[in-house]
């Protein structure tokens, strides 16, 4: 298993995400707008990834920690099959 640092970007609306001093890019949270609206039942809030250059990864994650082990997969150049999780399509 892999630890990443999350740190929170100035001016940006997710957090970076660090694999010791290496920067990987960015993890934001994106809620489901009919959970900003219910009272009752808060949904399920799906991460997304975004690289370094600024290029979005396809799919969504379901945790923090799974969108950060995308974006270390991107820059070592591995499947992302080998880390132990599915990549999303």
């Amino acid at each position: 298993m892999t630890y990443f640092s999350f740190r929170r970007v100035r001016g940006a609306r997710g957090e970076g995400v660090f694999e010791g001093s290496t920067f990987l890019g960015s993890v934001a949270q994106r809620r489901q707008w009919r959970s900003r609206l219910s009272l009752s039942d808060p949904g399920l809030d799906l991460y997304y990834a975004i690289g370094p250059g600024g290029e979005s990864l396809s799919g969504s994650f379901p945790t923090r920690h799974d969108a950060a082990e995308a974006l270390f997969a991107l820059a070592t150049g591995s499947s992302g099959g080998e880390q132990g999780f599915p990549l999303q399509a």
